[in-house]
């Protein structure tokens, strides 16, 4: 009788633990994020005039003279001078940008 009972305890727990194999504990928590939306400032007045710029003399055959411009920046425009920019005759730009066009 012994053995019996010994036997049916055995499977019980046997089966109970195999009840609980899925069973999981986990801690979470969480942290306060604080979300700013940016600030768009759009400019008040129109941008001046173009001004008049002297192109220095080009540093070499493969540069191309990217012209100034004005930017707004913050409160007020400011005027951005125009450079020399390498850009070789062999350069394939679609490529180099992943198909992106200027």
């Amino acid at each position: 009788m012994k053995t019996k009972m010994i036997l049916a305890a055995a499977l019980l727990g046997t089966a109970a633990l195999s009840a609980n194999a899925g069973v999981r504990f986990g801690v979470s928590y969480s942290v306060p994020v604080v979300v700013t939306a940016p600030v768009v400032v759009v400019p008040t007045c129109p941008a001046p005039a173009v001004r008049v710029e002297r192109v220095p003399v080009c540093p070499g055959v493969d540069y191309v003279w990217a012209p100034g411009g004005w930017a707004w920046q913050s409160v007020r425009w400011v005027w951005t001078p125009g450079v020399w920019r390498y850009h070789p005759a062999h350069y394939d730009w679609n490529r180099a940008h992943e198909g992106h066009r200027r």
